[in-house]
């Protein structure tokens, strides 16, 4: 009753439509290799996620090539379900993106699609979307390509146990001894691209979330620290490369998109936040006005570990803006790049659902995107949207 109060709330949607729910069940589940699909299914593809997740958006798998590395991320194919202007897509349009509380997920899809059909299980085959990225051996993407794939994933990792490989744990290499060649690549790959990233300035607020634990009845057990381990890093690696890879392919080509993009600071916000900084020692190089991502990376450097860090982190992430989504692109300050969209996750996000219909009319599919897809007008609206929905879920889930 507590959790449905807030839903109610905030007027979050609990309940699927009938026409939602007649359009869902008469989705096929058969699954077989077409034209337009590459097949996969037989490379060693994985999913990385928490031991409760149910939505599994994303795969990945990992090469050693003679240059470098290669990383296809694969991202399931809503699109190809949720159709334009079908009752499920004005829905799922509607509420934006799923809603995580403590105790349930309030679904942008029905469960038939967001656990079933789109989640990429394990040994069943799943229609995505690759991108298919090459790396130099110093972890600096030097081509790729995005292409609709089948493919059968391999096994369904978790944090937990990916983290225990890296530590060491015998038990759990043993377990997982088919994924462990892979897993080291991935690794050696993510630490890589994680050096470049930091080196360009981007700012990493390393900030421990809580997680309530609750019984079958929803009475709260516990509430824990949520840790982010190696395994969470490298996958959050992985996403962050695809997303910036779609974007700057997009913004090259010079046609309405959609963007994931982040504001620099306010003057006024961060002068309180140096003001204090330097009254407790901490002053940094450079003029405010002419604010650089690296000058704020460093200042979190500085202070890490002491007893200090969490007060001025959590004042230095209340000086920022909030990321928002846009058809203008003017980069992403807090990750120092100059290109950034979200198509990692459209079983639980609209915006990424409308990537994934602009790369298929990238790719002139037939009957994959409509035309209204592709309208500035109609973008626009979508984004501001999302945007509206994206902040009423973070205060539901604050709730």
């Amino acid at each position: 009753v507590d959790i449905l109060s807030v839903i109610y709330k905030h007027n979050v949607p609990n309940e699927f439509p009938k026409e939602v729910v007649e359009q869902t069940e008469e989705i096929s589940e058969e699954i077989k290799l077409e034209d337009k699909y590459i097949d996969c299914t037989n490379e060693m593809v994985v999913t990385i996620d928490g031991d409760d997740a149910k939505d599994l958006d994303d795969a990945v798998s990992v090469v050693k090539t003679k240059k470098g590395y290669r990383l296809k991320v694969f991202i399931a194919d809503v699109s190809r379900y949720v159709t334009e202007d079908s009752p499920l897509d004005k829905e799922a349009a509607n509420r934006g993106c799923s809603v995580y509380l403590a105790d349930r997920v309030v679904p942008m899809l029905p469960r038939k699609l967001s656990n079933n059909i789109c989640s990429l299980n394990p040994h069943v085959m799943r229609y995505t979307i690759c991108c298919d990225i090459d790396f130099n051996s110093k972890g600096y993407p030097e081509s790729y390509d995005i292409y609709p794939a089948v493919i059968k994933s391999k096994g369904r990792l978790t944090y937990k146990k990916v983290n225990e490989v890296y530590a060491g744990n015998k038990e759990v290499i043993e377990e997982y001894k088919e994924y462990v060649p892979m897993l080291n690549t991935a690794l050696e790959l993510s630490k890589k691209i994680r050096k470049n990233r930091e080196t360009r300035g981007a700012i990493d607020f390393d900030k421990p979330e809580s997680k309530v634990v609750v019984d079958e009845n929803g009475e709260v057990l516990d509430i824990v620290l949520r840790e982010r381990g190696i395994s969470e890093r490298l996958i959050e690696d992985f996403m962050l490369s695809a997303n910036e890879v779609i974007g700057e392919h997009f913004f090259w080509m010079q046609v309405p998109f959609i963007y994931r993009i982040h504001e620099e600071p306010k003057m006024e916000k961060l002068r309180q936040f140096f003001d204090i900084a330097a009254s407790l020692g901490y002053r940094t190089k450079g003029k405010i006005e002419e604010i650089e991502p690296y000058m704020l990376a460093n200042m979190l450097r500085k202070f890490k570990g002491e007893v200090v860090e969490t007060m001025l982190s959590t004042i230095l992430l209340r000086t920022m803006n909030q990321a928002r989504y846009s058809i203008n692109n003017i980069g992403h300050f807090a990750l120092a790049t100059k290109y950034y969209t979200h198509f990692t996750s459209p079983i639980r996000r609209y915006p990424d659902l409308m990537v994934h219909r602009l790369l298929k009319a990238d790719m002139h599919w037939k009957n994959g995107y409509s035309k209204r897809d592709v309208e500035e007008a109609f973008l626009a609206g979508a984004v501001e949207h999302s945007s509206i929905q994206e902040q009423v879920a973070t205060e539901t889930e604050r709730d």
